[in-house]
């Protein structure tokens, strides 16, 4: 028998039957408390406090020796445990390390790490090509999509897809990213001409926050020059006006379609002001010259934005637009409803965009009008300043953000921005546009973490350019009514 662990400094654990279902529940603790006995044939609910309650797979007759298994393990972790009679146990269970407490592990020896070399030793763990975490993580991916593939709901296809995407988009950059570290070791060999090298979001060196009033950082961002946006191909026949009229004829409701033929890449951005987005849509804007668009807006208000998929011929990006006029603290803490990609047949982009995106858009939507229902009260101190950070598409493809707060400064710069002072704001080239979309990905989610709202903005046109009519330029409009 082991000895217990020394005693956490956390609320106590109960586990008992409730008498109104006959279940076996677990209550209480903080941290692994909930992980141990999600490992234990319980399942983990919330309803407005963390709890768990035995799985039902569990026969009657084995619920009380799996109770004493979860109240061991607790009692080996340290936690002081309360338990029924028939739950109660006053031994322990060999403690072992989850994979998760393994990766974390690995996460603080590299941020423990003295120099990049170590960095790169303790990186083979993550990158290893046959039974690393990334390929580990890879085969989860897939598998996880084998089984989407075989279910018959609405949206499996499109979840299936999504996680084939993760998997062959994603962690084949952030292999790559990894590899960082040990080019910028002394005695790696440089990196071949013609080829970006910059440092990935987690492994950036530290930059010091100049002051607002301090020289600009002479440091390059980018060591080569970048490549320009990319370019769809020339062949691509797709039509966004023709699929996103017979897709709002699909969808449920009333609805009104914008088209905008691009006659510049500033297009690009200003018709995507709003989009309610920080993952694959807001990637592709950044990465790629998309040349159209088309907002769809119901009678309700809700207005999707709809453009091309730059990777995938057979596919469109369908994203929310965030609601106009509201005040950005609203956002704060509110999760993006991020945008899908659908395929081109406007029928199943239909079905797709109403089983997964409007839903997440609803929630959102309710957050964010409660938000701006109730607003927080502003700190007593004087020099409080609203939790945001607001970013703006510059004409030369670079990003400006606009913050006053410090913990939004460092999550910032922790990413590549780089304080300008000209602009008075911390910029991120836009270079490399994709290491650019990879970095506002990141930045967004850490301030995200933080509490902090992200607010993305088109640079505002001249007076002269500003006086447009209505539609502008290039734009045709659609309405349908049901």
């Amino acid at each position: 028998m082991n000895e217990p662990a020394t005693p956490r400094k956390a609320p106590p654990v109960t586990v008992a039957r409730e008498i109104d279902t006959g279940r076996i529940v677990a209550r209480g603790g903080a941290g692994l408390a909930h992980g141990i006995p999600e490992r234990t044939f319980f399942l983990r609910e919330v309803h407005a406090a963390t709890w768990h309650r035995m799985s039902p797979t569990v026969l009657p007759a084995d619920q009380a020796t799996v109770a004493q298994l979860a109240v061991a393990r607790l009692q080996a972790a340290g936690y002081r445990v309360e338990a029924d009679a028939e739950c109660a146990t006053a031994t322990t269970q060999d403690r072992y390390v989850t994979d998760g407490r393994s990766i974390a592990n690995l996460a603080a020896a590299i941020r423990e790490a003295a120099s990049p070399a170590e960095v790169s030793d303790r990186l083979e763990e993550v990158t290893a090509a046959h039974d690393g975490i990334l390929a580990a993580l890879d085969q989860v991916l897939h598998s996880l999509a084998a089984v989407y593939d075989g279910l018959d709901g609405t949206a499996d296809r499109h979840v299936a897809a999504r996680m084939r995407y993760l998997a062959e988009h994603r962690l084949g950059p952030i292999t790559a990213d990894c590899s960082i570290p040990a080019q910028n070791s002394p005695t790696a060999p440089r990196p071949q001409p013609g080829r970006a090298r910059h440092c990935p979001p987690d492994h950036r060196p530290h930059q010091p926050l100049p002051p607002p009033d301090g020289p600009d950082d002479p440091r390059p961002m980018f060591e080569e020059p970048m490549p320009a946006p990319r370019a769809l191909p020339d062949d691509d026949s797709r039509d966004v006006e023709s699929f996103a009229t017979i897709l709002s004829e699909e969808l449920p409701g009333n609805w009104t379609v914008h088209h905008h033929q691009h006659q510049q890449r500033e297009d690009q951005f200003l018709h995507a002001e709003d989009v309610w987005d920080l993952n694959e849509v807001a990637a592709a804007l950044a990465e790629y010259t998309l040349g159209a668009d088309a907002h769809l807006t119901c009678d309700d208000g809700t207005r999707l934005y709809v453009t091309l998929h730059p990777r995938h011929e057979e596919e469109f990006l369908a994203a929310a637009m965030a609601p106009s006029g509201v005040a950005p603290e609203a956002f704060t803490g509110v999760r993006e409803p991020d945008g899908i990609a659908v395929p081109a047949d406007p029928e199943r982009a239909a079905r797709v965009i109403t089983a997964d995106l409007l839903p997440r858009y609803d929630i959102a939507l309710a957050q964010v009008r409660y938000n701006a229902m109730n607003p927080t009260q502003p700190l007593p101190a004087p020099d409080a300043q609203p939790q945001q950070v607001v970013m703006t598409w510059l004409e030369d493809g670079s990003l400006a953000a606009v913050t006053t707060a410090r913990p939004a400064a460092e999550a910032l710069v922790s990413e590549g921005f780089a304080w300008d002072t000209a602009s008075s704001a911390y910029v991120l080239s836009g270079d490399d546009t994709r290491t650019q979309a990879h970095a506002v990905q990141a930045a967004g989610a850490r301030l995200a973490r933080l509490g902090i709202a992200t607010v993305l903005r088109a640079a505002a046109r001249p007076a002269a350019e500003a006086t447009l009519p209505t539609p502008p330029p290039g734009a045709r409009t659609t309405a349908r009514a049901r």
